[in-house]
């Protein structure tokens, strides 16, 4: 953790928050045991509103295993897309922001990362529900969804109505 200030302003900054959550176990460059164990790290980049130096929120990031060849998110998703696990990783990575978010605030906005592709199959298969968000302790209005621009979607009719489903929570 970094504490600073801006502007007169304390900050803090988070950086490999979720030591609870499983990460480096034998730091493997496997794709598919980094997902099946989870070993993933959030940080955490303070959003700081740049008139009065306070914080806005935090934007979630990922990290793949440190001492492992996915540790950056660029090598860790590049190999998901090229295994056909990006929807897979996406999901980890958002349960794990979440999750380790919540340890750190709960009043706080957390800016997360999602491509509509895999929103869409999110919203399909219902695995970020309203009870998994309330169940960890957050408001839905304190999680913003940013849509990545990684891929072209062409159905833009059905990323609408899901991304309006889940304004309306």
């Amino acid at each position: 953790m970094y504490l600073g200030s801006y502007l007169g302003k304390n900050y803090m900054e988070l950086h490999d928050f979720a030591q609870n959550i499983k990460n480096d176990k034998g730091a493997s460059n496997n794709l598919n045991d980094v997902i099946s164990q989870r070993s993933l790290t959030s940080v955490f980049q303070p959003i700081i509103n740049l008139s009065n130096g306070s914080v806005h929120g935090h934007e979630g990031l990922i990290r793949g295993p440190k001492s492992s060849h996915l540790h950056l998110p660029f090598d860790l998703f590049n190999e998901a897309n090229e295994k056909n696990r990006v929807c897979d990783l996406e999901l980890l990575s958002l349960q794990i922001g979440l999750e380790s978010f919540v340890k750190y605030s709960r009043e706080n906005k957390i800016f997360v990362n999602v491509s509509p592709e895999c929103l869409l199959q999110f919203d399909h298969n219902k695995v970020i529900s309203l009870s998994y968000i309330e169940q960890l302790g957050l408001s839905p209005k304190n999680i913003v969804l940013e849509l990545t621009e990684s891929s072209p979607t062409f159905d833009y009719a059905k990323l609408y109505s899901v991304i309006d489903s889940y304004r309306n929570v």
